[in-house]
């Protein structure tokens, strides 16, 4: 269990480096702004405020946008449930792009088509659609070497083959899998 927690906890390091979500203003304003296509995007993530890799990614290698761009930032809470009406906060980002933080009690699991559905009319004349909605979640690969001595090297190994193994990102938000794209990052420890 040790070697799990380092391991999530110099993940989590990595992913708090992020470029802030101010990326897609940036990306948009840009000499080459990516092209906009119909439909809506959702990036889980749990930074709040930080652009997640998959949606970096897709920006990068694709340059690519959907028209709407949702990115959800999950918070767990050290209260079993939530409530309701203080579950949900949603931050404009402009040019069809929102963030949206969203809290859960450690008892409960987020449902991303169920959270999306209830989001009806606070981004704008958005409406959820389930056809025109692509999940984009990241499937970041552990790869040993580079951690500069925090762990070693067969722990290093161990956490990336436990991380491999971990239950999919899918099963987690509720999502079906021919509704999402895994997009890798590989990460060095």
């Amino acid at each position: 269990m040790a070697t799990w927690h380092r391991g999530r906890a110099l993940a989590a390091q990595h992913a708090s480096a992020a470029p802030p979500l101010v990326f897609l203003g940036d990306a948009l304003a840009g000499a080459e702004p990516p092209a906009r296509v119909p439909g809506t995007a959702v990036y889980p993530g749990s930074t709040l405020d930080a652009t997640p890799s998959a949606l970096e990614s897709n920006v990068r290698h694709n340059r690519v946008l959907h028209r709407t761009v949702i990115v959800f930032a999950n918070r767990s809470e050290s209260a079993p449930r939530v409530n309701e009406h203080t579950r949900i906060e949603v931050r404009d980002l402009g040019a069809g792009c929102f963030e949206v933080i969203s809290r859960y009690g450690f008892t409960e699991r987020p449902n991303l088509p169920r959270l999306l559905a209830s989001l009806e009319g606070q981004l704008g004349d958005w409406r959820f659609d389930p056809k025109h909605t692509n999940y984009f979640l990241p499937r970041d690969e552990m790869t040993p070497g580079c951690s500069h001595g925090q762990m070693s090297r067969g722990r290093e190994w161990l956490f990336g083959e436990m991380a491999f193994h971990s239950a999919s990102s899918a099963e987690y938000y509720g999502l079906a899998s021919e509704d999402m794209v895994e997009l890798g990052v590989q990460m060095v420890l």
